[in-house]
């Protein structure tokens, strides 16, 4: 439980307000289009980020869905999305080991920042693929395109 406080504190010193309860912690979080839910837990050695995102896929978008997240998760170097087959739910999740030391700042926040924006870079197509009748090649493709766009020019300034 000390690492969950530990993360609280962290978030609580960027301004962030979380909720711990028992076994997690979790904060809303803006994702772009949509705002979504940070939620961390730890067990077996493990410390689990996800990233829940409120698009319930509808049924007959969910093999368009799957595709999607196929090939957006195909491109990441850590971490992945996944949807509940049950209702369509969205999802990103990504862990790291903890068993045998105590994570720094920087290592907490990467796995956090990691997939909030990870997420962030996301959702515009992940929310197309859902209710629209795009290709989900074309949206993940123009997801990653504004991306790489973006941080071309981060590097300029």
């Amino acid at each position: 439980m000390e690492l969950l406080e530990r993360i609280q504190s962290l978030l609580c010193r960027q301004g962030i307000v979380s909720d711990l309860k028992e076994d997690s912690l979790s904060t809303g979080i803006f994702t772009g289009a949509i705002g979504s839910r940070l939620r961390l837990s730890e067990n077996s050695g493990l410390l689990h980020c996800m990233v829940v995102i409120p698009i319930f896929t509808p049924e007959y978008r969910r093999p368009a869905m799957a595709q999607a997240l196929s090939k957006a998760n195909f491109a990441l170097p850590a971490g992945c999305f996944q949807m509940d087959g049950s209702d369509g739910e969205l999802r990103f999740r990504s862990s790291m080991p903890v068993c045998d030391g105590n994570p720094t700042d920087e290592q907490l926040r990467n796995l956090m920042l990691g997939a909030w924006h990870t997420t962030a870079r996301y959702t515009t197509a992940l929310v197309e693929v859902a209710f629209t009748e795009v290709d989900p090649e074309i949206a993940i493709a123009r997801a990653e395109a504004s991306w790489q766009e973006a941080e071309q020019q981060a590097l300029l300034q």
